[in-house]
Parts: structure tokens; sequence; C-alpha cells
């Protein structure tokens, strides 16, 4: 495997010859036009392996996978009458399978009661068959912190957790108050505590928890010392945000302070959706901002669309501290090929890669020099605090 370190160095691929591409590892490389490094990231087949799941992954690692927005509407929904509940998933659901932890954005009411909460544009609901599929991926917690778990009304949610868990699916972000909504969920792996918090800045004033109603958990000034609470009772503490842009490359600068003072509080792992888009990676101290997966499962064909991210993150052995981030670039221009969830080929992963590092780059460039591609499309994420 060779590695380049700086500059841009033109390699031969051979088809027994496995070359890796660290992603710009130079400063020089930010003003390279994105096609200038693509031409130099020589990748092979995703299909062929998949560093931390079929090869080269370390077996005592402690490891949770996370998915971006998943509903089963819209071409979703066309898809699955036509070919089955599992379909949409079955080239990528060995990533999932080859974790500890699988957790997802569920961006969906799923329930065959309630009725509409609020005037909205899109209204979500699955027949709680779809359930099926997240079961098939192994899903063990479905996040409810955003703008859709209350589509079905207080009914519809109650229900939905309640299928859930008939599942053996845990779930977070939503509640009967204010109180129970926020309260981050609890659980451990290998022999480290870890606690996930589900909140959401994006949606109707309807949706939202308060005191004495149901909802989803909200955002607040009193989050940062939650985290802070939270902090002295696990290891790892997670916290899942749905906000930002939809569709805009970049989080806003509000954004970035939240996350920083969230990882200031205590926070080892924030993990951002709703742009429907990614928007890049930062280390920052001795934590990991994800400030957007994009889409997972998602049945819209908008024209912004753009291919999305499954993030595995290994924990160290025995230390909770993250050591690595695998990052999936996932096809995701719905508009373009049916609502099937693959690996991008090799062509389609030679453009994702430089608009994603160019991303990553501007957020932290401490970030962008330690992540490598792999000739497969596969990137690797080496954490080291800063």
């Amino acid at each position: 495997m060779i590695s380049v370190k700086s500059g841009l160095c033109r390699c031969a691929v051979y088809l027994l010859l496995i070359v890796t591409f660290n992603a710009c590892s130079s400063a020089s490389r930010e003003t390279q036009p994105e096609e200038d490094i693509a031409q130099h990231a020589r990748i092979e087949n995703p299909g062929v392996s998949l560093p931390g799941v079929m090869n080269g992954s370390d077996n005592h690692a402690t490891s949770i996978v996370f998915g971006g927005d998943t509903h089963f509407d819209w071409g979703v929904a066309d898809m699955q009458n036509r070919h089955g509940d599992l379909w949409p998933v079955e080239d990528v659901v060995d990533i999932f399978h080859a974790a500890d932890y699988r957790i997802i954005n569920l961006e969906t009411s799923i329930s065959d009661r309630g009725a509409p909460f609020v005037k909205k544009s899109y209204i979500f609901n699955a027949n709680p068959s779809r359930i099926a599929l997240l079961n098939h991926m192994g899903v063990n917690v479905a996040l409810l912190g955003n703008n859709h778990s209350m589509d079905m009304g207080k009914e519809g949610l109650d229900r939905m957790v309640y299928l859930l868990r008939q599942n053996g699916i845990l779930s977070v972000g939503a509640g009967e108050n204010s109180r129970d909504a926020a309260s981050p969920l609890y659980f451990r792996l290998e022999n480290k505590s870890f606690a996930l918090l589900s909140l959401s800045s994006i949606g109707e004033e309807e949706i939202f928890s308060a005191r004495d109603r149901v909802g989803v958990a909200r955002m607040t000034d009193y989050t940062i010392g939650q985290v802070r609470a939270v902090a002295r009772q696990a290891q790892v503490v997670m916290v899942s945000l749905h906000w930002g842009i939809e569709y805009h490359p970049r989080p806003a600068s509000w954004q970035v302070q939240q996350a920083h003072a969230l990882i200031d509080a205590g926070a080892k792992l924030v993990i951002g959706h709703h742009p429907h888009i990614p928007q890049g990676i930062e280390m920052y101290r001795d934590g990991l901002i994800i400030y957007s997966l994009g889409n997972f499962l998602f049945g819209s064909i908008n024209e912004h669309q753009q291919d999305n991210i499954v993030v595995r993150v290994d924990f160290d052995e025995k230390d909770p501290v993250i050591k690595k981030v695998y990052i999936y670039p996932v096809f995701g221009r719905y508009r373009d090929e049916a609502n099937r969830v693959r690996l991008l080929n090799m062509n389609e992963t030679r453009a994702f890669w430089p608009r994603f590092i160019v991303q990553c780059r501007e957020l932290s460039p401490r970030t962008a020099d330690a992540l490598t591609v792999h000739p497969n499309g596969i990137g690797e994420l080496i954490i080291k605090p800063d």
C-alpha cells in the first residue's frame, strides 16, 4: 500500500497493486482543480473489499455505524412495493452487520394509527411492515429528534415507539413531555458506557415537546448544561442534531460554534442531519463532528441531491475515545436511478471525494490531512486529539 503524503504524485495502477491516496495532505492541493485532484486518486471498484467491513478492520474495536435521513415514502415506497421491503438496502447491509451497533435517523412516522398532526407540505408515514427493512439492517436505535416523527400526532408517535420496541429497536428524541423527549438513551458496548441524545432545531412549533405536551426534543440553551451533566454519568456522550440548511454544502457559523460547545461540554461525537447532503467532518479537540450525513434512504428526486455518506465510528479497545472513522460514500442522486442505496462506483467515487475533502479542509485542515481514501473509494480517518 502506497500513501501519497505530499504534493501530487502520478501513480501507475496495476491489476494487483493497491494504492492509497492520502486526501489533501499538502496545503498546495487546496488550489488544485477538483478534476486534477481526482485524477491522482487512483480508486478501484468499491465492490472489491470494504475497509472496516470485509478486511482490515480491528476486531477488538467497538464500532457504531450511522445512517442519515431515512423514510419509506415516494420513490422508496414504489420500489419496495415492486421488489420487496428489503430491496433498497441489500447492497449495503453488510456495512451495518459488521458494526457492533447501528443507528439511523428515522425521519418518518411508522404507524397504522393517528392522523396528520399539523398542516405542512410533506407528511411522512409508513406501513408498519417497513420495519422489516430496519430489522434486516440490524438497526438498534432510531433517532426521532427530527421534524417528521410527529407527522401522525401523539397517537402515531406512541404507536411507532411501541412497534419499534416490539421489533427490538430503541428510540430516542421524542416523548410525553420535554423532559422525557430530551432524556438520553444509555447503553453499554463491551466495557464502555454510552449516552445518546437526539435533538432538533428544525420544525413547526407544534411538533416540539413542552412541559405538558408530547413531541420531539428541541436543542435549547440548556442542552450544553445537560451534556455536561450526562458526561459525568457516561464515558461516551453522542449528540444527534437535526439542523442546518437543506442542500447547503457547508454548515453555518452558528452550527460550528454550537458543535464546538457540545464537545467542550463533554460530548465525544456530534452527528448532524437534515440538509440531505453531506457537509464535511471536523476533528475538534478530542471529539468528532459530522455536520451532515446527508440522506440514507429517501424517496425524493430533488435536483440538488448529491451522494451521501454512511459513517462507522470505531472506539479504542480499552479507552472511551474514538480511534478510527470509516466513511462510505453511497448513492443518493435518486432522480438518476431507482431508490436503492449502494456504494459508489469508481467514476462516482472519483467525483465525490475531491468535493468532500474540500468541505473537510475548510472546517479543519488537520482533519483533511488525517483522511485517507482507499483504492476502493472508502475513506478512513485516523483520530488524533488536538
